[in-house]
């Protein structure tokens, strides 16, 4: 369980990182368009910096110290510790499948486009 408190941990400072940055682009966004005036608190950092970062650091605190969030975490982590991971030849090999077959569908529909746009000219008289 102490590897998966690990990855948890990580998880969480990625997602605050994450909050960070979307809560500082919304909050200068709505700041910008109120046409607010920056408010320097302590130095460069100004108040839409300052709310962002204590909405991120709130949220990691309270997912951290949440029990129903750290059961779930630990559930997935484990689940993924099951997933098996493709090689890089499978990777290869079903990435030539996708392209392979995307070029075959694309030329079937393209003669089908083809056809019909001659028959629906003859029918229309395009």
């Amino acid at each position: 369980m102490n590897t998966n408190r690990k990855w948890i941990a990580l998880g969480l400072v990625l997602l605050g990182i994450i909050g960070y940055w979307l809560f500082g682009n919304m909050l200068a966004g709505i700041w910008s368009l109120a046409k607010l005036r920056e408010v320097p608190i302590a130095g460069p950092v100004d108040l839409p910096t300052l709310l962002a970062a204590v909405i991120a650091l709130g949220g990691v605190a309270y997912l951290y110290r949440s029990k129903k969030f750290n059961e779930w975490a630990g559930e997935v982590t484990v689940e993924l510790k099951k997933v098996t991971w493709p090689t890089i030849k499978e990777t290869r090999a079903s990435t030539v499948v996708v392209i392979v077959v995307t070029f075959i569908v694309s030329v079937f529909l393209g003669l089908f486009d083809f056809v019909w746009s001659g028959v629906t000219d003859l029918i229309y008289g395009g």
